[in-house]
């Protein structure tokens, strides 16, 4: 475990091997990070603060990603679910999104949509759909008709149900769109009703519209900022027609009987299922790189600050901290 864990690390941030197992050690052995980069050198070949404070920062993220991803190949083989290619996939996530991605189908959910039509036998109806064989799902969907599935009409609504969570747990799906959000995305807010005068510091995005991946962090984290304090209402959005033509042409095969159906279920699972979770998703992730930003920015200040001379351009020969503020050498 501590090996794979030290070669994963090393392998993310380019470093040794051994100089990420000497680093590890030494956190272990409850090593601070000033005094491994001060009393430490000759150990870890001179590595500082920033450096020390990565690998910390790696160690702890791969931990977490490895003990998912063992609690998730455990729960999904307890299932009887497990299959060689789903493990592989699994063990060769290398980041936490891609893992829960895989996970989504096997995650144990609330009474949605789906487990409510699944539970009146709906479920071989949608998979004949989704296979597009010769008969129309009008037809297929008479066969279903029951004491609770009163209708063609209610069969077909329970079996969009379905298909719009098995697309929307579809992992390629998914990443492809998650792309679109976080490359494409557009950030924009507005003003919240009958906050105008209140949220005035909040003016320059009452009404505004911007491709969040050019979007600088400062701005992010006002409108975000903004959104917190109930002064302004944010939404990332898509073009979800160009988004979405890649995904239908790759579920709905040319010129069958189900192109209307499955396009329908296409949108209403983008809509209902797979939109509201990617939207808070892409807004998490540049928030996360905003507040780096920020950090940095700020790091840079203070030790400008820092560095700066105590008393201007007088030689300063040291500072006695103990000396009373009024007390006269």
């Amino acid at each position: 475990m501590e090996n794979t864990l030290t070669t994963a690390v090393a392998n993310r941030i380019g470093l040794p091997f051994k100089t990420i197992q000497t680093v590890y050690q030494l956190f272990q052995e409850g090593s601070t990070i000033p005094f491994v980069a001060r009393y430490r050198k000759e150990a870890t070949g001179g590595l500082d603060e920033v450096v020390l404070r990565n690998i910390e920062l790696s160690l702890t993220q791969v931990k977490q990603l490895m003990d998912r991803k063992d609690f998730i190949i455990e729960t999904i083989n307890s299932q009887g679910k497990l299959t060689p290619d789903l493990r592989k996939a699994l063990e060769q996530s290398g980041d936490l999104t891609t893992l829960e991605d895989l996970y989504l189908p096997f995650k144990k959910k609330r009474k949605p949509r789906a487990t409510v039509a699944k539970e009146l036998g709906l479920e071989p109806l949608a998979d004949l759909i989704w296979e597009q064989g010769i008969k129309a799902p009008e037809i297929l969907a008479q066969k279903f008709i029951t004491a609770e599935v009163k209708s063609v009409a209610d069969a077909l609504s329970g079996a969009s149900d379905i298909l719009a969570e098995k697309i929307a747990e579809l992992a390629w799906v998914r990443q492809s769109l998650r792309n679109d959000f976080q490359r494409h995305g557009l950030l924009k807010s507005a003003v919240a009703k009958d906050k105008e005068t209140v949220g005035a510091k909040f003016a320059d995005y009452f009404s505004s519209e911007e491709k969040i991946a050019r979007c600088p962090s400062h701005r992010i984290l006002a409108i975000l900022r903004g959104e917190k304090e109930g002064i302004l209402r944010i939404q990332i959005s898509i073009d979800e027609q160009r988004s979405l033509l890649n995904i239908k042409r790759k579920i709905i095969k040319n010129n069958n009987k189900f192109g209307h159906f499955l396009d329908n279920v296409i949108d209403e699972s983008y809509k209902r299922l797979i939109a509201p979770s990617l939207e808070n998703e892409t807004q998490n992730f540049y928030k996360e790189k905003a507040d780096e930003v920020a950090v940095e920015i700020f790091v840079k200040n203070l030790r400008q600050l820092l560095l700066a001379a105590p008393l201007g351009e007088k030689n300063v020969l040291a500072i006695d901290l103990a000396l009373e503020p009024d007390a006269k050498s």
